[in-house]
């Protein structure tokens, strides 16, 4: 790696995601310029590069969303909102039911992405999907030569590894891609015996585009895509004793050994983007996507659902086995349809810009619910006793229909943004079975989104204040059908140089009726799967702050990149529901971190780097009753990365996640202490062609 690879300012990186985000002008405000440069990671540039990431959980902290601690699928939150918070891909929604299943959320494999940029400014273009945050991939694109691409191979000290390859060229006007990634790790994990926790993925995304004509009267261009992701693991929601975590942190007690999850995920988009005379760009996208998962995880011992004394039972048979028990799994066979089509339109009028557009989208969730009962021996062994699949049975329709006009309105040094969005949710919920007292559900509702930003640019200064009132719908889970909604005002400033760019956000945000629904670190068990409850006052203060600089000497280079936030995320009032218990006023929202700090630092030295980049929050946990009152200790995630690049071609490196050895937790509840993961090295090879 050469210092010259490595001089692409931070500025740069914010221009290349803008040009690869489908909208000409997109950049054109200074409020979207703001996020844009304070947000985004590229990355493929050779800080991010360099550690060859699958996972997202670290570089989405680094741009700027809440990251919270897990061992499945990264789960984010944006200034204590869990519904609400888009997760995009090439502007679409990328988790396939936003509005039929909320509790859902998936993140695409980084090898296939391009940038991550979390907008936290003004965007009603996104309706009530994204009115609470909103984070969105773009996807590699197509090589501008004839042929492009890159191969990638990597090991871990447990013999198992990823490989993964891409490949793209142009032919005149048309242009194709294919990009394939294979994942696989086993770790030993039985706390008395042994079994491993395996994880599996495959992805496969296509590409072909075409281009218009040289010299065509309205140049445009029509893109279609196709992705498959396959993935198998072996997590467990049910962790260890404290005592057995002291001793044995990253294992699990073998009740556990038949706990998995299975998802199979296609999506089809084709996207069309034509410049029409007088400075207008539409872009317009039709989409479908598919999500089946079948899940198996223990939830019960002697038909008791499993709690602290439970799982205290569960700690001391595994330790010293003398009778048989009887255990029984949840089991889920599930299944995700969504489909869409929007279309936007931006138009320049001199130094002004608006930008319009509509959206119909519709979801549809089949979920399943069973049991497996099986007797756990006294070698360990579990063998299969009975197994019923018809628990519980429902099917979630919604049909969303979103209307938005954002004007940027530039006079000089000074900047108005003037938005409104205006969306109509139609929502149902037909019941199979119902054992467990799955209700029915028909509804509709509407709400408007309008917002106001004020931006003043003086030199390398940027400054803007913004005010806005958010809502998204409830989804059929929600018995009183109340929508989430919210106002929110933010003051921004940003300094950009060409080495060094600094952002600073205030905010304030006053929920009504906060959505909360099964997530992270609750131990949820049938009759809550389905659920979505309302938190009536919730208040979340804080601020952000990123800071992005290069120091370059003659022979070396240092980029340091830091993302930092403090919020106040309090319960207004005290009162008790069924999925997080009790909740007292002026308390932190538990899934909030107080502090979370991202950064990411490294040394350059001609075609050697090494690279560091860390992930630190503050404590976490639910003290409700549900939980059993137990918290998460503020941690630090670091990871490491050496690269040497033989020749422009040749890339040799080593990466060493959870370089610290930390014993860190991903829950901690009723369901016991579930890790994180040990320290794991890789070693690998990459090559561009």
């Amino acid at each position: 790696m050469s210092k010259s690879q490595f001089s692409l300012s931070v500025i740069a990186s914010a221009v290349l995601f803008v040009c690869h985000s489908g909208s000409t002008y997109a950049a054109a405000s200074v409020t979207a310029a703001m996020d844009e440069s304070n947000n985004s990671v590229i990355l493929t540039q050779p800080q991010t590069a360099s550690l060859h990431y699958r996972d997202s959980d670290i570089p989405l902290a680094l741009s700027g969303m809440t990251v919270l601690p897990t061992n499945q699928t990264t789960t984010v939150t944006h200034r204590g909102a869990i519904n609400g918070v888009a997760v995009t891909q090439d502007r679409v929604s990328f988790s396939p039911s936003p509005y039929a299943a909320p509790h859902l959320v998936l993140q695409p494999n980084l090898v296939l992405q391009e940038s991550i940029a979390a907008l936290s400014l003004t965007d009603v273009t996104k309706g009530g999907m994204g009115a609470f945050g909103h984070v969105n991939y773009t996807t590699a694109q197509i090589s501008p030569n004839e042929m492009g691409g890159r191969a990638n191979i990597e090991i871990n000290d447990n013999g198992d590894g990823h490989v993964g390859a891409i490949a793209s060229g142009l032919n005149k006007e048309y242009g194709m891609l294919l990009g394939v990634d294979y994942q696989n790790t086993a770790e030993e994990v039985g706390f008395a015996s042994q079994f491993d926790n395996e994880k599996t993925q495959t992805d496969i995304m296509f590409k072909i585009n075409a281009d218009s004509l040289v010299g065509a009267r309205n140049p445009q261009k029509t893109e279609f895509m196709y992705q498959y992701t396959d993935s198998e693991s072996g997590y467990s929601n049910v962790g260890l004793i404290a005592q057995d975590w002291n001793s044995k942190p990253a294992t699990r007690y073998s009740a556990t050994q038949n706990d998995q999850q299975e998802g199979k995920r296609h999506k089809y988009q084709v996207s069309h983007v034509v410049d029409l005379t007088g400075g207008t760009q539409m872009v317009s996208d039709f989409y479908y996507q598919s999500y089946d998962e079948k899940i198996s995880q223990l939830n019960r011992l002697e038909g008791i659902a499993i709690g602290v004394a439970e799982l205290q039972a569960i700690a001391a048979m595994d330790a010293n086995p003398s009778a048989t028990a009887n255990l029984a799994s949840m089991l889920e066979d599930n299944h995700y349809a969504g489909y869409g089509l929007q279309t936007e339109g931006v138009s320049q009028y001199g130094a002004h810009q608006v930008t319009y557009g509509a959206l119909y989208h519709s979801d549809k969730a089949e979920m399943k619910f069973g049991q497996q009962d099986w007797l756990w021996n006294i070698d360990r062994s579990l063998s299969s006793v009975s197994v019923d699949k018809a628990l519980m049975a429902y099917v979630d329709d919604v049909n969303v229909f979103t209307t938005t006009a954002d004007a940027k309105l530039n006079y000089g040094a000074l900047s108005f943004n003037l938005g409104v969005a205006f969306e109509s949710v139609s929502t149902t919920r037909e019941v199979g079975v119902e054992a467990y007292g799955v209700e029915e559900a028909d509804f509709s509702d509407d709400g408007w989104i309008p917002s106001l930003e004020i931006a003043y640019t003086t030199g390398n200064w940027k400054a803007a204040f913004a005010a806005k009132q958010s809502w998204t719908a409830a989804s059929a889970g929600n018995a009183e059908m109340k929508a989430q909604e919210s106002m929110h005002y933010q003051l921004g400033f940003t300094y950009q140089t060409q080495v060094l760019n600094l952002g600073v956000n205030l905010y304030m945000q006053d929920f009504d009726n906060q959505h909360v629904t099964c997530m992270w670190s609750m131990a949820c068990d049938f009759s809550q799967r389905y659920m979505q409850v309302n938190i009536e006052d919730v208040t979340a203060n804080g601020v952000d702050l990123s800071a992005d600089y290069q120091f370059s000497f003659d022979s070396f280079a240092i980029p340091l990149s830091v993302q930092y936030q403090y919020s106040q995320a309090e319960f207004g009032e005290s009162g008790v529901n069924e999925l997080i218990g009790l909740y007292v006023e002026g308390e932190q929202l538990p899934w909030v971190p107080e502090q979370q700090i991202a950064l990411s630092t490294g040394v350059v030295v001609g075609d050697f780097s090494f690279m560091t980049q860390a992930l630190y929050q503050s404590e976490l946990g639910y003290a409700t009753a549900i939980s059993g009152g137990e918290k998460i200790d503020g941690q630090w995630k670091v990871d490491i990365a050496a690269n040497y690049h033989l020749s422009n071609v040749h890339e040799i490196y080593l990466r060493v996640e959870n370089v610290l050895d930390e014993n860190l937790v991903s829950q901690q509840s009723s369901l016991g202490i579930t890790s994180q993961g040990e320290m794991l090295s890789y070693v690998g090879y990459q090559a561009r062609f």
